[in-house]
């Protein structure tokens, strides 16, 4: 006996459950609070590849913004975090986002020798989290867990895949 069965696309992204609203949403993201101005491009350079990747969302500075940036400093091989709230405590659309980078980390910029981590990587893998993406099973994609030192990623077709599976493509 032969079983046919349509033909799917692997999917290795994953999907937390829940999203900004809205058709098209446009999330304005404050660097304010990013005092050197080397990370703030970094944050700028992250939006935009997030926002070129085809999907139906729009990320833009905002100063003033309820969507933070800052960082902190703890001994923790954690690189950075996002935190996202939503406007029920369980259900309902995000309504608020924000990201913390780990100052115990050597980030690039300003480190370019010895070990460091790429901050745009860590920007673009902490907006995937924005954006409701959670860890991919793709080595390459920006959403991968783990972010080696001294590697720079932009996004994978994975990630752009599933950023457009969650708020469909332009």
């Amino acid at each position: 006996m032969f079983l046919a069965f349509p033909w799917q696309p692997v999917q290795a992204y994953k999907y937390a459950g829940y999203r900004w609203g809205g058709s098209f949403p446009k999330v304005g993201a404050n660097t304010s609070g990013l005092l050197i101005n080397a990370w703030r491009t970094s944050a700028s350079d992250a939006i935009g590849s997030w926002n070129n990747a085809g999907a139906q969302f729009n990320f833009y500075s905002q100063d003033g913004s309820a969507n933070k940036m800052g960082y902190y400093y703890e001994q923790s091989d954690v690189l950075a975090y996002a935190k996202t709230y939503r406007r029920y405590v369980f259900s309902g659309d995000i309504v608020k986002a924000e990201i913390y980078v780990n100052n115990f980390h050597n980030f690039n910029p300003p480190y370019t020798s010895g070990a460091w981590h790429d901050l745009r990587t860590v920007r673009r893998h902490e907006y995937g989290h924005w954006l409701r993406l959670d860890h991919s099973q793709v080595q390459a994609a920006v959403m991968y867990y783990a972010i080696p030192h001294n590697t720079v990623k932009n996004l994978a077709a994975d990630d752009i895949n599933g950023t457009r599976y969650i708020y469909g493509a332009r």
